[in-house]
């Protein structure tokens, strides 16, 4: 019980380092933090005006909730492989791995803080929209909130998975690439899953940001909004957890045996 302690205590303190590592980066170049979280407002208010021309109640904040999920979602997908670039530019992966740190443990303890930034990016979207008059229902919002949870883990995992190359490539990232285009193209987050051709449309249920975005909208749409399918939150669950525990183990997995085969090679340093 005492090892196991002091193996969270451990854990907890290498988290909060890289947590503090990541704020000090961001804030010594605020005008690049604050243009960011800027420019992830502007399809809010592009699709604004979108839904003035669309003949469907509520599309608004159909399609907001739709980007605030992706927002959050996207930045636990991208936040290892960002973080992975900028050791291996500044050659601090090496030195990262010399450190009494379990290496399957820099997957969890490297993306705390742009997590926060893609949960501040979220809520300023979801604050905006409101603004400008969406209008949700929050009954099971906290359901959905932990529906949200499991896919930020589904979606770091595909993350990991994409990190083990490019540690080993170091340049190009093609998982997260094609999965990026998926998603814009087959997770309904403009429109629904629905209005795809029947015979593309088995891709959706592949994504999980599929499930996620569906049961954060059945969770809030108002009564009679038309909403991403008729899966139900319980399902969608169901789904995101059975993502989580699948991949990410076996992320953690691959990217331990791709730092493995690296080291071997001596191509983890940058240069």
């Amino acid at each position: 019980m005492k090892a196991f302690l002091r193996s969270a205590r451990r854990s907890f303190q290498v988290l909060g380092a890289f947590f503090k590592l990541g704020f000090q980066q961001e804030m010594s170049y605020p005008l690049n933090f604050f243009s960011s979280q800027f420019g992830t407002l502007l399809p809010v208010f592009i699709f604004f005006f979108v839904s003035k021309l669309v003949d469907r109640p509520n599309y608004f904040a159909f399609v907001l909730l739709g980007l605030v999920a992706a927002r959050f979602l996207d930045t636990g997908t991208r936040a290892f492989s960002l973080e992975i670039d900028t050791a291996i530019n500044r050659g601090w992966l090496e030195m990262f791995l010399v450190e009494p740190v379990r290496w399957r443990l820099l997957p969890v303890s490297m993306v705390p803080w742009r997590v926060v930034q893609g949960l501040v990016g979220a809520a300023l979207m979801a604050a905006i929209g409101f603004a400008l008059g969406a209008r949700i229902r929050t009954d099971q919002l906290g359901f959905a909130i932990a529906i949200l949870g499991f896919a930020l883990i589904a979606g770091l995992a595909i993350g990991t998975i994409s990190a083990s190359l490019k540690v080993l490539a170091k340049q190009g990232d093609p998982v997260l690439l094609i999965y990026g285009v998926f998603v814009q193209i087959f997770s309904g987050v403009f429109f629904p899953v629905d209005t795809l051709p029947s015979g593309i449309r088995w891709i959706s249920w592949l994504l999980p940001h599929t499930y996620a975005i569906s049961a954060l909208r059945e969770a809030t749409l108002p009564v009679g909004s038309e909403a991403l399918t008729s899966l139900g939150l319980g399902p969608s669950f169901l789904a995101l957890f059975g993502f989580s525990i699948l991949m990410f183990p076996f992320s953690l997995w691959l990217y331990g045996k791709a730092l493995e085969y690296g080291r071997k090679l001596g191509v983890l340093g940058g240069y």
